[in-house]
């Protein structure tokens, strides 16, 4: 059985990757919901299954229906996937794998001013994240603001518990 400690890191990390990639379409002014994402992302990782062919389109094009595939899911080439939906109805299987690529931006270096016992244990301080003020700069109200879906996000993944 995997470290509690280690599975729920896992959990904020992929957490993360959407936060990302929802405030990196909210730019698009394509407000998105995840789709069977809030239920499995309370799930240990290893639920995921690996898809050899992917139906339909890949973000930023959308599908029609729903496509047949669990939310997250990897593909056989390692890439990380959630199913969302538009605020249109139409479905969009969004990658959200963690890279240093240049169109997304640094998403593995942490940042240690913000975050020092992340960079050094790999874990948040629970009591640092309740203090503070800003991270990379920008005010917590800033954050919040451009913060998808006016909270419910955040909501359930506050609820996530390992």
């Amino acid at each position: 059985m995997a470290n509690p400690e280690f599975v729920f890191f896992v959990i904020k990390a992929i957490a993360h990757r959407i936060v990302k990639a929802i405030m990196k379409i909210a730019k698009h002014s394509l407000f998105l919901m995840l789709v069977l994402w809030t239920v499995e992302a309370c799930a240990p990782p290893n639920q995921s299954i690996q898809v050899n062919l992917i139906p339909g389109e890949i973000y930023p094009q959308v599908n029609d229906r729903k496509p047949d595939l669990p939310s997250p899911f990897v593909s056989k080439d390692g890439q990380e996937f959630v199913v969302a939906v538009t605020k249109e109805q139409q479905y969009a299987v969004m990658p959200v794998t963690l890279s240093d690529s240049r169109e997304i931006c640094r998403q593995l270096i942490v940042d240690t001013a913000d975050f020092p016992q992340l960079a050094q244990t790999g874990l948040h301080a629970e009591n640092s994240l309740n203090q503070i003020k800003t991270i990379t700069g920008r005010t917590l109200e800033e954050i919040t603001e451009l913060r998808a879906f006016e909270g419910k996000l955040y909501e359930v993944l506050r609820g996530c518990r390992v």
